[in-house]
This record gives C-alpha cells, sequence and structure tokens, in this order.
C-alpha cells in the first residue's frame, strides 16, 4: 500500500511538469463539471471490496496556478460516506486525453465493515479522462484514502472508478 501511495505521489509531481494546450487554459475551458463516478472501494482488500457512488462538483479556482475547486460526496454499497473538499488540476497532455491530479480532505464515516482509523481522511486521485469537443469527459480514475497517520490506526485503501464529467458553461 505504502508503495502504491509513493507510486500516485511520484506521478503527480512528474506531470505537474508537463506541458499542455494554450486551448485549454483559460478562456475555453467550461466554468465548472459535475463528475458522476462508479467504483470500487478498498480494491486490494477482498474482504471489504464493495462499489461507490459519487458525485462531485469542480469549478474555477480563484487563487489560480489554473487549480479547480472541488467538492464532492461519496456513498458505499457497505452504507460507508466521504463528504470533501480539495483542489484539482487538469493536464492537457496529448489531445483529447487529459490527466487530473487531485488532492482533498473530508469526513469519513467509518463502520464495522471499512474502518480507515478516523474520521478525517485525505484523498489523493488520479484521473486520465478522453475530452468529447463539448468539454464533456469520460475517465478511469485511481485515488487512495488515508488518515495521514492523525490516528495510530491508518489501514488507508484504494479505490477505482469510472468517471463521467458533464461540463457546464
Amino acid at each position: 500500500m505504502a508503495t502504491m501511495k509513493k507510486s500516485i505521489v511520484l506521478m503527480m509531481i512528474l506531470f505537474s511538469f508537463a506541458s499542455y494546450s494554450e486551448k485549454h487554459q483559460s478562456l475555453n475551458k467550461p466554468e465548472s463539471f459535475i463528475n458522476i463516478e462508479y467504483g470500487k472501494i478498498a480494491v486490494f482488500d477482498s474482504k471489504f471490496r464493495n462499489s461507490t457512488y459519487g458525485i462531485e462538483y469542480q469549478n474555477r479556482s480563484t487563487i489560480g496556478w489554473n487549480l479547480d475547486n472541488i467538492f464532492g460526496a461519496l456513498v458505499s454499497q457497505r452504507h460507508n460516506k466521504y463528504l470533501y473538499y480539495g483542489l484539482n488540476r487538469d493536464w492537457y497532455i496529448k489531445e483529447p486525453f487529459i490527466l487530473s491530479t487531485s488532492v482533498s480532505i473530508g469526513l469519513f464515516d467509518n463502520n464495522k465493515l471499512l474502518d480507515l482509523g478516523h474520521t478525517v481522511e485525505f484523498r489523493s486521485k488520479l484521473t486520465i479522462a478522453y475530452e468529447l469537443n463539448n468539454f464533456h469527459r469520460f475517465g478511469v480514475s485511481i485515488s487512495h484514502l488515508s488518515n495521514s497517520k492523525l490516528s495510530n490506526k491508518n489501514p488507508g485503501t484504494e479505490m477505482l472508478g469510472l468517471n463521467y464529467y458533464f461540463a457546464l458553461k
């Protein structure tokens, strides 16, 4: 699990230096998106693996660096819930493909089926998406949830997701 976390962080750092298309940097990019996500939580632990359903609102931030604010909610088939806020960055590496990286902090509703050790959980996410001409996107994502050692119990977990982004003009 530590190896997965290190890999995600390394990929985020490497892609932070990548260039992206001028076309998408400012005016042509929609002001916001709604992301509908279906996935699996605890993908590397068959004992706890179950489906997740999520919705996320993403809009342009006012802090610069092409960062977007994200607000979202996930619920699992086994009734875990995660409400979060974070920052997202889109990287237009090779049109029409986009790499998105995000980090979030949120509240996780632990239960006896999946207990991540603390109510406060951090999420790092990597998404590869295909952008249509109308800016809607289809993507796949992997993310890691962890309490970053806020408690002695810090099992963390990974999620795989399928994403559809609706562009809002």
